[in-house]
């Protein structure tokens, strides 16, 4: 009985735990089935035979190996089995797919259910969608480093009473906040802003970011100062925005550099303007179609046009007042060559430069031009003048190499006139008074001086030649001239003067200015040829300005003030440019039998007698030439006194120099016949060697000024050097007052024009040595 009551005891309990074991299965089983996690359970060998509604809504059916098809990865997949397989639990994150085939992340717990023999029964996986989680961790990672990393500083502000804004208190500042202020994230956050910046309630900011909180609208607002000295000095952009929970974000951003920036940009825009507008010469920015766009303030001064007025306007309208572009238009041809193009164009006497540059843009092609108007007037002028100087320049270049030419001919040719009026000079003071040879050498003697003359006026050519000036009436010398110059045109042409009255004097030679009044006249005769004509010689004064003798004189004058001028005008048949432009040019002639020398010989003599020339010529209607000289308040009477004594003779030795032994003959013959002493030498050093041992004997020097190896002027510096009081007359073919201006101040006692007779010789030795 008792066994019974045992077994039936034992069977109780076990209907008792059964009962139990069934109420917990179903309690288990509603919380499984009703969880909000999915959960899977699957065979020890894998198989998935149970997944609950969550597990459905998540995933779907996933066959009977999810480690393979669930997972993204499926490599994870059983690296999970293999764990809980192994005993243990699997714990972690993973990429698993949807129902309908999104990437979920997944918090996944996984671990094996064992019987009481610690076998494995069942594998089970609780799996936790944190897809939205960790996307929201990733935001707010993003947030943070952004916030961190931007250069715009951040403020976070909680208005702790929306009633006071003293209680607006920083609560979150990022990084860049000490960069901009100097202040970091270290220094503000957790206190006020009036603690932290206090001199910002007198700009009324507290107030405002409070605003914001309460009526939940943005601000912007630019140039907030700190005013702090703790705060860098910069001006700050700054836009303040609502944040839920009585939040307020401040926004800021130092922009002193850009302010410097436009400041840059505005002081830039000022200076471009300035120049723009200082620049002398019309500037105008043009679009494509040739339309004006900008002007500075030079077409206000030259084109009398206001640069606002023009402004869409096209350029020929302003330019040439034309209704369509001229022809040789610079930008029509700036279009097609796309480089700068100008012309030159005149204006009511003034004369314009129009430079066009193109706008090239990044295509090639043309996107505006600058074009620029130049007034170059006084550039033109001044062109003119440097070809006039130009021409005078190469005029006096050959005038000097005649020069060089004439005067060595006249050298040489003095000497041989020497010889001749020498001896012919001594055979005469021979003679006796009634000798028929006194006739023949007479006219030797006066052949001779007429060839000294021509050597001068071979020199003349040159503006060198013998200058024997006075003051005299330019009105006389033409009257004296009138019957000589009558002779010398054509019977067909007529002799007109005006000669005005009561002139000034000038200071001139009468033989040179004859012959400039001879040349001129004939040139004028031939110019008329054997037509009828008439020829005009005028005078008259004038009073001369700088800027009137600067212009068109090919012979220019040195400086301003009254000159008397001589104008020999003809009706010929006039001259063209060209032929007027090398009429003076040594050996150019438009006759068949001229040599080119006469308007060559009245070019250099008017140099020699610092006058100007003019020219005017027109082909087919006559010429004129207007020659003038410096006049001179009043005419000055010069004493000629003569030394000369025919009873006269001196004593002592002359050391005679030259070059030439016809000159040291003749001379020594003069000398010895007015009773000297002669030493004779062909070469400088060979004189300082006689004058340095018989200087005691040695009274005078005659010295020829042209000698080779050593020259006169260079012989006179050596005998000076050996004695400072040596007594030395220079012998030479130039004029006296050229030797004279040359050895001015250096000691000099005389000079002698070559060729001279005895009495030329016994007037000058009669005032240098005492009588014998």
């Amino acid at each position: 009985m008792q066994s019974f009551m045992q077994k039936l005891q034992n069977e109780r309990k076990k209907r008792i735990n059964s009962r139990q074991i069934e109420e917990d299965l179903f309690l288990f089983k509603e919380s499984v089935e009703n969880s909000s996690d999915a959960v899977g359970m699957s065979t020890p060998d894998g198989k998935h035979f149970y997944q609950n509604k969550a597990f459905d809504e998540m995933f779907g059916e996933v066959g009977e190996n999810p480690q393979e098809t669930a997972f993204v990865d499926p490599t994870v997949g059983r690296e999970v089995f293999q764990a809980v397989m192994a005993g243990g639990t699997w714990t972690g994150e993973a990429q698993m797919y949807s129902r309908d085939r999104r990437i979920l992340t997944i918090l996944l717990r996984a671990y094996a259910s064992k019987d009481q023999a610690g076998r494995i029964v069942v594998l089970v996986g609780i799996h936790t969608d944190i897809t939205g989680r960790k996307q929201s961790e990733i935001d707010a990672r993003k947030a943070q480093l952004i916030t961190e990393n931007i250069p715009v500083g951040l403020y976070l502000y909680h208005l702790e009473d929306t009633s006071d804004d003293r209680t607006l208190r920083m609560v979150y500042a990022n990084p860049a906040v000490k960069t901009l202020t100097g202040l970091g994230p270290e220094d503000v956050v957790g206190k006020t802003l009036d603690e932290n910046f206090p001199g910002l309630r007198s700009q009324g900011i507290p107030q405002r970011y409070a605003e914001v909180v309460r009526t939940q609208n943005a601000i912007s607002f630019d140039d907030l100062i700190y005013g702090d000295d703790r705060v860098l000095q910069a001006s700050f952009v700054v836009k303040a925005f609502p944040l839920p929970g009585n939040m307020v974000g401040i926004a800021f951003e130092n922009i002193t550099g850009r302010k410097q920036m436009e400041e840059a940009l505005r002081e830039a825009a000022i200076k471009w303007q300035t120049t723009f507008n200082a620049i002398d010469s019309a500037i105008w920015l043009m679009d494509n179609d040739m339309r004006i766009m900008i002007a500075n303030e030079a077409t206000q001064r030259m084109l009398k046009r206001d640069p606002q007025e023009i402004v869409g306007c096209h350029c020929w309208e302003i330019v040439h007042g034309s209704h369509a572009p001229i022809p040789e238009c610079p930008i029509g041809r700036a279009k097609q060559t796309h480089r700068r193009e100008s012309m030159e164009l005149q204006i009511n006497n003034q004369w314009y430069e129009v430079t066009v540059d193109p706008v090239i843009g990044s295509a090639g092609t043309p996107l505006g031009f600058v074009h620029q108007v130049s007034n170059i007037t006084e550039r033109k002028q001044l062109e003119n003048e440097r070809r006039e100087f130009e021409t005078r320049l190469h005029q006096a270049q050959r005038l000097e190499s005649l020069g060089i030419l004439a005067g060595g001919i006249a050298h040489d040719f003095n000497n041989i006139l020497m010889a001749i009026m020498g001896h012919a000079d001594l055979a005469l003071d021979e003679l006796s008074p009634l000798s028929p040879a006194r006739d023949s050498l007479t006219e030797i003697i006066q052949a001779s001086r007429r060839a000294a003359d021509l050597c001068g006026q071979m020199l003349s050519y040159a503006g060198k030649g013998k200058v024997d000036q006075q003051n005299l009436s330019l009105g006389k010398l033409i009257e004296e001239t009138l019957h000589m110059l009558k002779t010398c045109i054509s019977k067909k042409a007529i002799l007109n003067l005006h000669l005005a009255k009561n002139l000034p004097c000038i200071h001139g030679d009468p033989g040179q200015l004859r012959q400039i009044l001879m040349n001129l006249v004939i040139n004028a005769s031939d110019a008329i040829g054997e037509r009828s004509g008439v020829i005009t010689i005028s005078t008259g004064a004038m009073d001369c300005s700088e800027q009137y003798l600067a212009n068109g004189y090919i012979v220019a004058p040195g400086k301003p003030g009254t000159y008397v001028y001589i104008e020999i005008s003809d009706t010929g048949c006039g001259m063209d440019r060209k032929t007027v432009e090398r009429i003076f040019e040594p050996f150019f002639t438009t006759k068949f039998t001229g040599r080119g020398l006469g308007l060559s010989a009245v070019m250099g003599i008017i140099n020699a007698h610092k006058g100007a020339l003019r020219v005017y010529s027109e082909h087919g209607k006559g010429s004129a030439f207007k020659v003038m000289f410096p006049a001179i308040e009043m005419a000055e009477e010069e004493n000629h006194t003569s030394c000369e004594s025919s009873a006269w003779r001196g004593s002592g030795t002359v050391l005679l120099v030259d070059d030439e032994e016809t000159i040291r003959v003749i001379s020594s013959m003069q000398l010895q016949r007015l009773g000297l002493e002669v030493l004779t030498t062909e070469d400088g050093r060979q004189a300082v060697e006689i004058y340095r041992e018989r200087m005691s004997d040695i009274v005078l020097v005659l010295l020829d000024l042209t000698m080779p190896h050593m020259d006169g002027e260079e012989t006179f510096r050596e005998l000076r050097q050996i004695d400072p009081n040596v007594r030395v007359v220079i012998a030479s073919g130039y004029s006296e007052k050229d030797i004279a201006s040359r050895f001015a101040g250096k000691g000099l006692v005389s000079c002698l024009q070559k060729p001279y007779t005895l009495s030329t010789l016994r007037a000058l030795l009669s005032t240098l040595l005492p009588r014998a």
